[in-house]
């Protein structure tokens, strides 16, 4: 083959010179397919720049909240070290306030707070025996204060009822007010002959007189329930020398008058007083084993009846 024949053929030419693209023919294309004007295009092109110019920034407002929760928070702790400092603001705990024991009903010449042991069943009447041991003068009156310990408030009627374990029957200690008040008046030695001896008065305070009335009659003889009477509740208190306290179990209360109120009166055979108890303004039910002990008691409610 002739060496002319193994040279390959130039490509075709192009027929003439391509244009090249520029912004103006662009523009002039764009011009053409969205019937747009060059007046409109550089209107468009004038607002685009002006809004990118005067567009503001963005804020983080969170930096700004968080210092200024700072700068409070700094100032607030400078004002109330600088009112410690000053002594306008305690640092000590405030004080609880201490238990209060129930108002006395009437006047006495003393108080004596007595602390019993829960763990022990007779405690708190061998307390009240203790109290009466005491020698004060002759014909005043001591009120006892009663509490577990000194962190614990001062007993409710039911709460001493239950511990000297009594047992009324249930409507009796359901209509009492929480108040009550365990006196002893001093009016002879604790052992004397003659009956006048130191003796406990016990007050209560009814809500209902009739229920509780009712109930007072009921527990002087007892039920089928509740064992235990009246007298034999408060035996550790009564003076029974010379007395065989099986004669006791035949005999029942009585009515009779004191001071000109009505009063229910428990008797030996011979005739002694052993248990009484009177009602005062069909609100307080006052029971003592001395007669002359819950009469000097009641004159002073006569006087200065309690609210």
């Amino acid at each position: 083959m002739p060496p002319e024949e193994n040279i390959k053929s130039a490509p075709p030419m192009p027929q003439g010179i391509p244009k090249i693209r520029t912004f103006k023919s662009d523009a002039q294309t764009y011009m053409h397919e969205n019937q747009v004007t060059r007046l409109e295009m550089d209107t468009k092109n004038y607002v685009s720049q002006t809004a990118e110019r005067w567009k503001i920034p963005a804020v983080n407002y969170k930096i700004y909240a968080y210092v200024l929760g700072g700068v409070i928070l700094l100032a607030s702790a400078g004002y109330f070290g600088y009112q410690m400092y000053l002594g306008n603001i305690s640092t000590k705990e405030p004080a609880t306030e201490k238990p209060r024991a129930h108002p006395v009903f009437l006047q006495v010449e003393s108080e004596t707070e007595i602390i019993y042991s829960k763990a022990d069943g007779g405690s708190l009447t061998n307390a009240i025996k203790n109290a009466l041991g005491q020698q004060y003068k002759f014909g005043t009156i001591n009120y006892l204060k009663i509490r577990q310990n000194e962190n614990q408030p001062y007993l409710n009627a039911g709460e001493f009822i239950k511990i000297m374990l009594w047992s009324p029957p249930n409507s009796f200690l359901e209509n009492l007010d929480s108040a009550f008040n365990v006196l002893v008046v001093y009016q002879g030695s604790v052992s004397a002959a003659d009956g006048l001896n130191n003796a406990p008065v016990f007050v209560f305070k009814t809500k209902n007189f009739a229920s509780s009335y009712a109930a007072l009659l009921e527990w002087e003889t007892g039920n089928a329930e509740k064992t235990n009477t009246l007298w034999q509740d408060l035996k550790p208190f009564i003076n029974l020398q010379n007395i065989d306290p099986a004669s006791l179990y035949r005999k029942e209360f009585e009515d009779n008058l004191i001071k000109n109120n009505d009063a229910r009166a428990f008797r030996a055979a011979d005739g002694r007083m052993l248990l009484e108890y009177a009602l005062f303004n069909k609100k307080f039910i006052i029971i003592s084993p001395s007669r002359e002990a819950l009469s000097l008691v009641l004159g002073r409610f006569i006087v200065l009846p309690p609210q």
